[in-house]
């Protein structure tokens, strides 16, 4: 084989699994694919993102706005990060999940409502992993899309924690009340939490 040859064939392979190893790396793209999904306007939001919000199942399985991905893949709860640069943003910070694509008159499913998440160091990929210790308002319930539903919606959001959200009692936490119905944007709004400064979002559909 030319050498030539090699060399752009060793770039491509290095350039595609760069690819398959990220998440997110531009603003300006995650919005357009918020934007084409109709995910503002559908959970009644103001998305203008400041920063690249990570989300990564084990494996690791990266999130990508508008990835498709199986219900074995997001069964396990993710975690998080913000990929550099910061652009000034520091925390504690909020994190919360939603289905948009839950049957009609039932709003949404809540699949995560957590705080207190605060920066570490980076890693190897740029992105500063978010930690918390305090234990989830409302945990990770992994998505379970209808048979024959086309493929939902799974927002991740990543809002600036506000100064009380600790002591809110819009949702009662730690509560076995169910995850259907829930309203990201009145819950954020009741709460102080503002607009989204990030977000990612995933397709999931059931099993075949």
């Amino acid at each position: 084989m030319r050498s030539s040859t090699l060399v752009a064939l060793l770039s491509l392979l290095s350039s595609t699994a760069f690819a398959a190893f990220t998440g997110d790396t531009s603003l300006a793209a995650v919005k357009a694919a918020f934007d084409d999904y109709d995910l503002p306007s559908d959970l009644d939001i103001t998305f203008d993102p400041t920063v690249l919000f990570e989300v990564t199942f084990p494996g690791p399985v990266y999130v990508h706005a508008g990835v498709q991905l199986t219900t074995t893949e997001t069964t396990p709860e993710p975690s998080f990060g913000i990929r550099l640069p910061l652009n000034g943003v520091t925390g504690p910070f909020v994190v919360i999940a939603v289905d948009p694509d839950a049957p009609a008159g039932v709003a949404e499913v809540r699949h995560i409502v957590a705080g207190d998440y605060t920066l570490g160091s980076a890693d190897a990929n740029n992105v500063e992993p978010l930690t918390t210790t305090t234990t989830p308002c409302s945990a990770w319930v992994n998505p379970q899309p209808p048979a024959g539903d086309p493929a939902h919606r799974y927002t991740f959001l990543l809002f600036k924690q506000s100064a009380g959200f600790d002591s809110q009692t819009v949702l009662q936490c730690q509560s076995t009340a169910s995850p259907i119905g829930f309203n990201v944007s009145s819950f954020a709004q009741a709460t102080g939490l503002g607009n989204p400064i990030g977000g990612t979002f995933m397709l999931v559909a059931a099993s075949s």
